[in-house]
């Protein structure tokens, strides 16, 4: 068969920009968009759930029961493992990825996320009814699955994922960039039990670096380990509220 490559038509190095052209047997321009979009909401779906779920049951976070898309029950770890080994036949295809998170689907996802179990955690990140969130969300995940089955797609779908997106996940991505983005320095004078006990235990091959997220709710430090023949730098996150 001949699939046909991509051809660079354009190449600026100064400015680092490339013109792909595409083979006109190749799908049409939406497909590309789309996939774009909806592996960006995906994996960021995938991040925020990690890091509520790990604020709330800190190591057991992967041990809370949830219902997998083929009606198992189970834990995230449980139903994780058991994809992992379907995967290990075909262990030299791609990258091996050992993250419980990465094993559950969209679906799944939004199951945690609108369940009446674990709502209560993820409400304050939404502006607007859970009905109304999981209906938006299962708009997406029904345009990814479409994508995914290779069913045939159009420009309105694209359209339709960025409006839900928007709607829904503004707040979301709010909150994950006030987790990432962790810029505030901890004030020296602060008189909380965590930032007492450990400002105490700098020592000459050691110092730390506090920072809080603008709301006061994260927690981001840096850990610098100096050994007399090399520097290397650890950084921790603790999440409180």
């Amino acid at each position: 068969m001949n699939w046909g490559d991509m051809e660079i038509e354009k190449n600026d190095g100064f400015k680092a920009q490339r013109k792909l052209k595409i083979p006109n047997q190749w799908i049409h321009s939406h497909y590309y968009e789309i996939f774009n979009i909806l592996f960006r909401i995906e994996n960021s779906l995938r991040i925020f759930v990690y890091i509520i779920l790990k604020e709330q049951y800190q190591d057991g976070w992967d041990s809370i029961q949830i219902t997998s898309d083929d009606n198992e029950k189970g834990t995230i770890s449980s139903i994780a493992k058991r994809r992992m080994s379907q995967d290990e036949d075909y262990g030299y295809l791609g990258y091996s990825v050992t993250c419980p998170m990465m094993y559950l689907t969209s679906g799944e996802l939004i199951s945690i996320i609108v369940s009446d179990s674990y709502w209560k955690y993820f409400n304050d990140y939404f502006n607007c009814k859970r009905k109304l969130v999981k209906t938006k969300l299962d708009e997406i995940s029904n345009v990814r699955n479409a994508l995914a089955h290779f069913r045939p797609m159009k420009k309105e779908d694209v359209e339709l994922v960025k409006q839900n997106g928007n709607h829904i996940l503004n707040s979301v991505e709010k909150g994950l960039l006030n987790i990432i983005q962790i810029t505030d320095i901890v004030p020296t004078n602060t008189q909380e039990k965590w930032y007492e006990s450990l400002s105490n235990i700098e020592n000459e091959y050691c110092n730390l670096f506090f920072y809080q997220s603008s709301d006061e709710k994260w927690i981001k430090i840096d850990i610098n380990y100096h050994c007399s023949r090399n520097f290397f730098r650890e950084v921790i996150r603790f999440y409180s509220r």
